[in-house]
């Protein structure tokens, strides 16, 4: 999915993603989030080792991670 920056820092990092579904503690459906924990799993965008530009639109890119 090729993203601004901005578009990019919304949305959860594929890395916790993964970790949050493996991991049964917070798969619980009781389970709540603390707003803090949230924002800390937000992808980096362009501040990640996994970010890739795209060469057709200077301004937008993907995450390597995810397979983009």
């Amino acid at each position: 999915m090729i993203l601004t920056e901005e578009e990019a820092k919304k949305i959860i990092c594929p890395k916790y993603r993964a970790a949050l579904l493996s991991n049964p503690a917070f798969t619980d459906s009781g389970r709540k989030f603390d707003s803090s924990l949230f924002d800390a799993m937000l992808c980096d965008a362009s501040d990640c080792m996994m970010w890739v530009w795209n060469t057709d639109e200077g301004s937008k890119g993907h995450c390597g991670l995810a397979g983009g």
